[in-house]
């Protein structure tokens, strides 16, 4: 069976995500309004070919869902049935998806730091096959194939956004440690910055009942709260040592002899042997595409050993080296909640079995605060606080032979003892005891190990294995692409530049150059220069 993967839910109607499906159920009963499961045999193939649901947003009536899939392509469903209203292509992979209050603006980041607007429904003028490309102008990072509209862009990968509630301003952060304030939607106008991360920034928040404060988490050991339009940083949360034990899903760590390519998701992923600078380099080694797939993570998201190649061209093979892992602390959901006792900030990581919380730092505080755990003994997908109850969405296959348990899993929040207790479905509603008992969407393991439920482990730090790394993903898919002569000298340049680095690369299925300098740890290789004899006479060349 599929895990649940994302969940929304409103008084009337909810919606739950599974794999490349989503169930539309009454909140109240439980009762199954549509699902993607129960579509024509036409309409069931596109959604397979899709891939699985990375992103999904429904309005505030809960009358349109809208998806991404591994395809890149932007559907937007009517939940009545449901049917597909429209879909467009995205320009690279999303990295976070948003809908405004009115539900008519649907926002859209990107992994080269872009995010752009499109309409709820595309002019019917220009949708389909007579769709034409936006040029991309000086600011965006490339072409965006459906005609959205720039807001702002970054220079490193953008991993999560917000509007503030007056969406007035909308806050952005990325991989380099920086948090963006910008006016909305003139995102060219920037407010402010929120400096102080040392790692990456992953998730971010507006508490309901302060709006003047943003918490923000990722990869360091502890969550910031900040005053965001002045910039200013007021507390910080230590949480490491209370979620550093209850991570079980572990980064791979960067290989430094080995550079890879990757091209779009159907392609075969190659790799190959790259020696240290000043040392001796090995064979080129073609991984193929049975060896490829074992080098990936199993289904519980923990990497296994790849073969590398440490001996000269003719010298014997060596042993099998293991693959180094690295713990990764990677922020996924922060949210907050108000009681009669105080404020709360609750909080999950990436590959982590705990639901954490904590009360709500405050001048007064001569400490920081107490975080409390709750364990699942599963990996920890996503969570939602609705109606006072925490529903928290499990990895309930993780782990080798394991024996498959609820996927969907409800705590409450006890203010006498300030800490999360379990509550069955009864306590809950009919709602917990359908997602749990039927529809569920069924899987097999390879589709199960497809998800990548933890590829944010690997995504976010600098430091991770390069294979991973999704700055990389299209670059060789738009490696036969011309030089439009439209643009500017400045971008041209980088267009040639970029072209370069892909005729690099793209020589490791030739084999490896002994004459190219390798380039050191987050520095972009030199294209090799290449000299020509002169004739004896010193004239020119025939």
């Amino acid at each position: 069976m599929y895990p649940y993967t994302r969940l929304h839910l409103g008084k009337t109607r909810s919606v739950a995500v599974a794999g490349p499906h989503f169930l539309v159920l009454e909140s109240q009963t439980g009762k199954l309004e549509g699902s993607t499961t129960n579509l024509d045999e036409r309409n069931a193939v596109d959604v397979l070919k899709s891939g699985p649901i990375r992103f999904s947003a429904v309005d505030t009536e809960f009358e349109h869902l809208v998806t991404v899939g591994d395809d890149k392509k932007l559907k937007v469903w009517g939940l009545d049935g449901p049917k597909i209203r429209s879909q467009r292509d995205l320009p690279k992979r999303p990295t976070s998806l948003s809908l405004t209050k009115d539900g008519q603006t649907i926002l859209v980041s990107d992994k080269f730091g872009d995010v752009f607007s499109y309409s709820l429904h595309p002019d019917p003028s220009v949708e389909g096959p007579t769709l034409t490309k936006r040029s991309r102008d000086s600011l965006s990072a490339h072409e965006n194939p459906s005609g959205g509209t720039l807001v702002l862009g970054h220079v490193s990968l953008l991993t999560d956004f917000i509007l503030t509630p007056d969406e007035r301003f909308i806050i952005t952060a990325d991989r380099d440690e920086h948090i963006r304030v910008s006016w909305y939607p003139q995102g060219y106008n920037i407010e402010m910055f929120c400096l102080g991360h040392k790692r990456f920034v992953s998730a971010l928040h507006i508490p309901a009942f302060d709006h003047s404060l943003l918490v923000s988490g990722g990869g360091d050991p502890v969550l910031k709260v900040w005053d965001w339009m002045t910039g200013k940083e007021k507390y910080e949360i230590p949480i490491q040592e209370s979620a550093g034990p209850f991570i079980v899903v572990k980064g791979k760590k960067r290989r430094w002899f080995e550079e890879a390519e990757m091209s779009d998701e159907n392609s075969t992923v190659r790799a190959r042997k790259k020696g240290r600078k000043g040392k001796s380099k090995g064979k080129a080694k073609e991984i193929s595409e049975q060896d490829a797939d074992m080098e990936g993570a199993v289904d519980d998201g923990s990497p296994v050993p790849a073969i590398t190649e440490d001996t000269p061209e003719d010298g014997p093979q060596e042993s099998i080296r293991p693959e180094v892992e690295e713990l990764v602390l990677a922020i996924h959901r922060i949210d907050s909640f108000e009681t009669t006792r105080g404020k709360h900030l609750v909080f999950n990581a990436v590959g982590c079995t705990s639901l954490f919380a904590c009360t709500f730092p405050s001048q007064d505080d001569t400490s920081s605060p107490m975080i409390q755990t709750f364990s699942f003994s599963k990996p920890v997908i996503d969570f939602y606080v609705h109606d006072s109850l925490f529903w928290v969405l499990v990895d309930d296959g993780w782990g080798e032979g394991s024996v498959e348990s609820n996927p969907v899993q409800c705590v409450k929040w006890l203010d006498e003892s300030q800490k999360f207790i379990s509550i069955n479905s009864a306590e809950a509603s009919p709602l917990l005891h359908v997602l749990n008992s039927e529809y569920r969407p069924p899987a097999s393991p390879d589709q199960r190990k497809h998800l990548d439920l933890y590829a944010d482990l690997s995504w976010f730090p600098k430091n991770i294995d390069p294979t991973r790394d999704p700055m990389k993903d299209d670059i060789l898919a738009n490696a036969e692409s011309g030089i439009p002569e439209e643009l500017s000298i400045r971008q041209q340049g980088r267009l040639k530049h970029k072209k370069a680095l892909i005729a690099k690369l793209q020589k490791g299925e030739s084999g490896h150059d002994s004459t190219a300098t390798p380039a050191t740890p987050g520095e972009e290789p030199e294209p090799k220069k290449v000299k020509q004899d002169r004739p004896a006479d010193g004239g020119r060349r025939e």
